[in-house]
């Protein structure tokens, strides 16, 4: 059976483009979900990519949804493939990232294999995924579902949500985060920018971090739990 949602709705301008100057190791500084994990990697180097989630789900070794998915894609959109833990079969090479690309798709990011990657590379089409096949999927006609909620490694991606992608890696983050965090994500992209300047003056890292107070103040700890039992 497919299951064919309609796309959500879009995401503002502004959301998407102040993200743009966002990378997501800055985000992880601060938050500790919606991160795709180590094993979802960029096909090539120097990629960001920022844009909305549509998603979809395969079943067994059938690529239809995925095909099909391509039909429905809107300028801005990152398309999320859950192969529903397939890691030897490749569900994306480079007849869907062509696809993809002329109806305006920013990327891709696909939980299982990659093929033609040489490809994929030559058109600077962006997408992330867990390794690299040449033994492909089949348009079988079995079933899957588009626009659902798809795991990508360790989180869940709705549709809708805030895709920020780099060479670092993946998250999604629901439009109500994405607003919530965005400010303190530019203040903080404004502060590791002045670091430079900042250490050349001779200001110690530790020092300005915190870690060197953290230690002193765990070592004293120690040392005071020990003076008490030797007192004892």
């Amino acid at each position: 059976m497919f299951i064919i949602n309609p796309n959500p709705a879009p995401l503002p301008d502004e959301l998407v483009e102040r993200y743009r100057k966002i990378e997501p190791a800055t985000a992880g500084h601060t938050l500790n979900s919606g991160f795709a994990g180590i094993e979802i990697k960029a096909v090539w180097r120097r990629q960001h990519m920022v844009g909305r989630a549509i998603t979809v789900r395969t079943v067994s070794l059938d690529s239809t949804a995925v095909h099909k998915i391509t039909e429905m894609i809107e300028p801005g959109d990152v398309v999320v493939v859950d192969m529903a833990g397939e890691r030897e079969h490749s569900c994306w090479g480079g007849g869907l990232a062509r696809a993809s690309q002329v109806r305006g798709a920013v990327g891709a990011i696909i939980d299982g294999p990659i093929t033609d990657i040489h490809e994929i590379e030559d058109l600077k089409f962006p997408v992330w995924g867990r390794a690299f096949t040449c033994l492909t999927t089949r348009v079988l006609g079995y079933g899957g579902e588009i626009n659902v909620p798809v795991r990508c490694g360790n989180t869940i991606i709705n549709p809708g949500d805030l895709i920020i992608a780099d060479d670092c890696g993946v998250i999604a983050l629901s439009p109500e985060t994405a607003w919530k965090w965005l400010p303190f994500f530019e203040a903080q992209e404004a502060k590791f920018a002045a670091r430079g300047d900042i250490f050349a003056t001779g200001v110690s890292l530790p020092e300005m971090s915190g870690a060197n107070r953290m230690i002193e103040a765990r070592n004293k700890e120690i040392a005071d739990k020990l003076a008490a039992v030797q007192g004892k």
